[in-house]
């Protein structure tokens, strides 16, 4: 299977160029331009519980973040504004991925839509 690399910088979903994209996973590990094998890893990392390591997240420079946690619960906000969370709950955490790469491709109008 061949894994996808975000072309940052390039795409224009919702007139937004992303140049990084993170990937931070529960148990430290990060990802500079994190591919679609190292976000099928992180989630399948929240398959084992532990719950001083909940979640795993992923982020661009303009503070956007969508954290993943254990339970299937969902967070999206910007770092500026931490008290507007959008939160969603999912039933399989393989929804997840789906949600994540919404974010890496820089579609924040489809992304918005599923925390409304």
């Amino acid at each position: 299977m061949e894994s996808a690399v975000w072309q940052l910088g390039t795409n224009k979903g919702d007139n937004m160029k992303y140049d990084y994209i993170g990937l931070q996973t529960r148990w430290g590990d990060g990802n500079r331009s994190p591919s679609t094998d190292d976000l099928k890893k992180a989630i399948q990392e929240l398959n084992t519980k532990d719950d001083e390591h909940p979640c795993a997240f992923v982020s661009n420079e303009f503070g956007d973040v969508v954290e993943a946690y254990q339970d299937g619960k969902v967070l999206y906000y910007n770092l500026d504004l931490p008290n507007d969370r959008k939160e969603i709950k999912v039933d399989k955490l393989n929804k997840i991925l789906d949600i994540w790469i919404l974010f890496c491709e820089e579609k924040k109008g489809e992304l918005e839509k599923l925390f409304k």
